[in-house]
């Protein structure tokens, strides 16, 4: 049975008010029973409201559910394009997937198509050379191109990876300078990572002649406004020789997510317990953390430490703010475990996330946006993205 995607979207849309009036609710329960006690009417206005919550969770699971599909939907278009676009330009390509059971909503997978061609199709004209150039370089006749998903808190991390030349940097300087970008001594100047920005200019091809799949100056330019609109991003990497990586990063429209609440002082934000690895109490006892200096030593190892009021606020040198906080949430990240300090840790919850406005995307550490009992909002952070925030002695210590 088909269901039109925007029916869903209005039904999503009224499950979470629903939820924010069964907070309100929940809230004020508790409220009355802290002020008249364990009385009869109390405790069964108490239980129908926690019963609500339960109801509402369920009901806002289910229906975010009924939009999810996986990413296989969106990687099973591209074998007979691949081999099509690579029988055409004379070449051999194998093509790869991985985490094609990445679940996402429907519209992402939609909206993801375009884009994604464009990366594939100058993966394949660009990136894979023809088996003449591969057998005199030492590689394989046949060239890999590699498609690869996965979810990343709120956001969908798409990658298009393949093992050719890579881009040639000075050649993308030549032709900057060639259509007027920027002058000679401009170009020179530009580091590789710059100069594989320009790549992304609107009309920029390194092709001198048009074919049937690139030389018009549109494609990566395209993709990545594509996403952009989409409040997402376009990156790219480059190794000589080696090969490209495009990556695309997209916010997800509602993911639901098992989460821990903390407390930074007024505020309440949410952490994803697929990042937190343990909660730790200082104790009364404990010796206050000492801004940049602060560490914690954690099963044999020392821990770089710092105030989330801190990070957030972009300030993580000389913080006073934090340095009493009686918990410290240990949170995984790819170059080791780190630790933020936090006044109160409230409870695990399942959320369900929202993407980001367009102001809130600006600001670092956030990967979207729920609610809380009382009705409020709760933004909900990025362990890979506070990390950086660090300051840099303590990354590198």
């Amino acid at each position: 049975m088909r269901i039109d995607g925007a029916r869903l979207d209005r039904l999503l849309h009224l499950t979470s008010e629903v939820a924010g009036a069964g907070a309100a609710l929940s809230a004020v329960a508790h409220a009355a029973r802290r002020r008249h006690g364990h009385n009869k009417q109390v405790n069964a206005l108490v239980e129908a409201s926690e019963e609500l919550g339960r109801l509402c969770d369920e009901l806002q699971t289910r229906v975010s559910r009924a939009r999810i599909v996986r990413v296989a939907s969106l990687f099973g278009r591209f074998a007979g394009l691949v081999e099509d676009l690579a029988r055409g330009m004379g070449k051999r390509v194998v093509l790869t997937l991985a985490g094609e059971h990445t679940e996402v909503d429907k519209r992402t997978i939609d909206e993801l198509a375009e884009p994604l061609v464009h990366l594939v199709r100058n993966a394949l004209d660009h990136g894979i050379e023809t088996p003449e150039a591969r057998r005199r370089a030492g590689k394989p006749e046949a060239g890999r191109l590699g498609l690869a998903a996965r979810r990343e808190g709120t956001r969908l991390v798409v990658e298009v990876e393949d093992d050719g030349a890579g881009v040639d940097l000075e050649r993308v300087r030549q032709k900057a300078v060639a259509l007027g970008l920027l002058g000679a001594a401009e170009a020179a100047a530009l580091d590789d990572a710059a100069t594989l920005e320009l790549v992304f200019h609107p009309g920029f091809s390194t092709r001198d002649t048009v074919g049937s799949v690139s030389g018009r100056g549109v494609g990566l330019d395209a993709a990545r406004d594509r996403v952009a609109a989409l409040g997402g991003r376009v990156e790219l990497g480059s190794a000589v020789g080696r090969g490209c990586v495009g990556r695309i990063v997209l916010p997800l429209t509602s993911v639901v997510v098992d989460a821990l609440l903390v407390q930074a002082g007024d505020e309440c934000y949410a952490l994803p317990l697929e990042h937190v690895e343990e909660v730790l109490c200082r104790g009364p006892s404990a010796a206050p953390l000492a801004g940049a200096e602060a560490r914690w030593p954690w099963r044999g190892k020392s821990l770089a430490v710092a105030s989330l009021a801190a990070l957030l606020g972009g300030d993580t040198r000389g913080d006073a703010a934090g340095a009493e906080a009686r918990y410290l949430v240990v949170l995984a990240h790819e170059d080791g475990p780190w630790a933020i300090a936090v006044d109160a840790v409230l409870e695990r919850r399942k959320l369900v996330l929202r993407a980001l406005g367009r102001r809130l995307r600006r600001l670092p550490g956030l990967i979207g946006t729920s609610t809380s009992d009382e009705g409020g909002v709760v933004l909900a952070l990025d362990s890979a993205s506070l990390r950086p925030l660090l300051a840099p002695d303590e990354v590198r210590r």
